[in-house]
């Protein structure tokens, strides 16, 4: 079985949580796992989207994340959505 990918670039990978406990989300393992993508990609542009990434934090996990990797791919913090009261 093989996948099929919608067309467009770059190929991005969501990470999603609270990820104000970064300690536990594996951030390392996915940065690790983007790299291999890359190589099987073929040098492809990687983009990887952070989703719940805690206000005011953005740089910090940025940092986080290239510093973890060979910079062979890009990082976007994105915020998540609001919760709605009920």
């Amino acid at each position: 079985m093989s996948a099929v990918r919608p067309g467009g670039s770059p190929t991005q990978v969501l990470i999603q949580g609270r990820l104000d406990d970064d300690g536990v989300k594996g951030l390392d393992i996915t940065a690790e796992a983007l790299e291999e993508a890359v190589d099987l990609l073929g040098g492809e542009e990687v983009e990887l989207v952070l989703r719940g990434v805690p206000e005011g934090s953005h740089t910090r996990f940025y940092d986080q994340v290239r510093a973890l990797s060979s910079h062979r791919f890009r990082v976007s913090p994105a915020r998540s959505p609001r919760n709605s009261a009920s």
